[in-house]
């Protein structure tokens, strides 16, 4: 019943229950991901970007502190840039074992303050998580300006919903293309019912899963 409550009825049937999802609920429809993928053709993930005038850039993170890795998500790092031509995915690492410490999250956020300057850093800051934001406050240079998620999360603006609306405009970019011997092939469907496949990352393939299976009525929202 705790878990229930705590993911929602429609999350709950799709992971405990077995039951597949209505496809008129996907709030990110797969013609808006499709877009997103085309317009990063040819695209992979930067290492290292300094912003250009027009351009900002920042980078989220949601850890998963709790020991009940049953109802925990991943330990997440997501660094974006926002520009001229939209929201561009610029890096995205993902610690879905739950192996990172809380010193290994501190060498993280040193690492992209300096690969990725200028960043400004947005953490989810409930319950424990507060203190590591105090912790990374401290043995690092980077600020990170603390989160509390809860209704927030389907915020019209701040939430998840903010992120779909932009989606539809078409402009986001994820990249596509890739050919790493660890790339993961992804089939998503057009409504007009015509197959489009892209070859991409993992971390890339684990992001469109997770806004593929996201519906407004579930209380959990997946990490990525």
């Amino acid at each position: 019943q705790e878990i229930l409550e705590d993911l929602g009825s429609e999350a709950f049937a799709r992971t405990h229950l077995l039951l597949r999802r209505d496809p008129t609920r996907q709030r990110f429809q797969d013609d808006w991901i499709i877009a997103a993928l085309e317009r990063g053709a040819g695209l992979d993930f930067e290492e290292r970007y300094s912003c250009a005038r027009g351009e900002r850039q920042a980078c989220g993170m949601d850890l998963a502190p709790s020991d009940k890795l049953a109802r925990c998500d991943h330990n997440v790092l997501c660094q974006v840039m926002r520009g001229p031509q939209g929201w561009r995915l610029l890096y995205l690492e993902a610690d879905r074992d739950h192996r990172w410490s809380a010193r290994r999250h501190a060498d993280l956020v040193s690492d992209y303050h300096g690969r990725y300057p200028g960043t400004d850093f947005a953490c989810e800051s409930n319950y424990g998580q507060r203190h590591f934001v105090e912790f990374v406050d401290e043995l690092t240079l980077a600020r990170i300006h603390a989160v509390y998620t809860g209704a927030e999360r389907h915020h019209p603006v701040l939430g998840v919903e903010g992120i779909a609306v932009v989606m539809e405009r078409g402009e986001w970019i994820l990249p596509s293309g890739y050919g790493g011997k660890d790339a993961v092939r992804v089939t998503l469907l057009r409504r007009t019912g015509e197959e489009r496949g892209f070859s991409v990352r993992p971390e890339v393939a684990l992001l469109i899963g997770e806004l593929r299976s996201f519906s407004p009525d579930d209380r959990h929202i997946p990490d990525l």
